[in-house]
């Protein structure tokens, strides 16, 4: 695991030990309206736009998801479905 994967673990893990019933959700490869923000998944888009090559790794299974489906998820899951 490298750095950043351990510093997730440990952040999660304190927000657990802080609060039992929170629920730790890690959405990769956000697209979309970020307002002004500048994410991997943006970077690796408009590379591909640009006609340059784009190295990915095959560890894992990633799908792109746009963020506004992110934030109307998340709302429902922890608004409407949770009273």
């Amino acid at each position: 695991m490298n750095d950043y994967g351990a510093q997730k673990v440990e952040a999660e893990s304190k927000v657990l030990r802080a609060l039992p019933s929170a629920t730790i959700l890690r959405i990769s490869l956000q697209y979309g309206d970020h307002s002004g923000l500048n994410p991997s998944s943006k970077n690796v888009l408009d590379a591909i736009k640009s006609g340059n090559a784009v190295e990915l790794d095959n560890l894992q299974i990633r799908s792109p998801t746009y963020v506004k489906n992110t934030a109307k998820d998340k709302f429902y899951f922890f608004f409407l479905k949770n009273g």
